[in-house]
């Protein structure tokens, strides 16, 4: 009789060690995917960041072959509404709102980023939609701005 207690009891601390590790891999695997989850999240983020960044600087309106950025430091220096830039009669009015709000859109979506164009200490522009709470990266970028200063470009992404 004592031996099969013994065994009865032997056989009982084999499926609870079973069961230990059993459930101690079973956590590891669901922390691993939170984890991995959460880097491969970041880092779309920052790639998309990286590429409407470089967008803004690279891409050119078709009408007069100038940067997106060149144009929102042209309505910042020329005008005190800021909201557009005026290009003469040939080319008219171009509205910065409708180049850079689009661009950040596709890359980050509709109220996921906003950006600060800085050229001179009171002379900035900003543009999307976020709320300071949700900020999770910040990127900035040097920017040269006539005549022969240092302007940035802040991004915000939540």
């Amino acid at each position: 009789m004592k031996g099969i207690m013994e065994e009865m009891l032997g056989f009982l601390i084999i499926v609870f060690a079973a069961l230990l590790i059993g459930f101690f891999f079973y956590g590891q695997s669901s922390l691993k995917g939170s984890e991995v989850s959460g880097s491969i999240r970041e880092k779309s983020i920052d790639e998309a960041s990286n590429m409407a960044l470089s967008s803004l600087f690279n891409n050119k309106l078709e009408i007069i072959e100038k940067p997106y950025i060149e144009v929102v430091i042209d309505s910042i220096l020329q005008s005190e509404n800021k909201t557009f830039v005026y290009y003469g009669t040939g080319i008219g009015t171009i509205k910065n709102k409708e180049i850079v709000d689009p661009l950040f859109d596709y890359y980050l979506g509709k109220n996921h980023w906003k950006l600060y164009v800085i050229v001179e200490k009171n002379k900035s522009l900003e543009f999307g939609n976020l709320t300071k709470r949700k900020r999770l990266f910040s990127y900035e970028r040097k920017i040269p701005v006539p005549p022969d200063q240092l302007g940035k470009v802040v991004l915000y992404v939540g």
